[in-house]
């Protein structure tokens, strides 16, 4: 059984990417402007991210002492690289 401690690398990191989605949110409504692409990659990126923090502490709780050798994860991870490296296409086109 893991103690609550094990889990606070993960608490900091969930709460920096919800402050971070929430100044991007901040940053994208108070442009009045278009949305730039690279600012909506990043931000599709992050909540990317935050779901599969959240996946990995859904299944630790479940299955505490379970490996899996492929897990759901994985498919979000490849969405992360993919939408971090759109976003760093559009910033290197504008």
């Amino acid at each position: 059984m893991r103690s609550i401690n094990d889990y606070i690398p993960t608490l900091i990191h969930v709460i920096l990417l919800v402050f971070i989605l929430i100044r991007l949110h901040r940053t994208s409504v108070g442009r009045g402007r278009e949305l730039s692409l690279k600012l909506v990659f990043f931000t599709i990126s992050m909540a990317v991210y935050l779901l599969i923090d959240f996946y990995w502490v859904a299944f630790d709780i479940l299955y505490p002492e379970d490996r899996m050798p492929f897990a759901a994860n994985e498919i979000g991870e490849c969405a992360l690289f993919l939408s971090l490296a759109s976003s760093i296409k559009a910033s290197a086109a504008s």
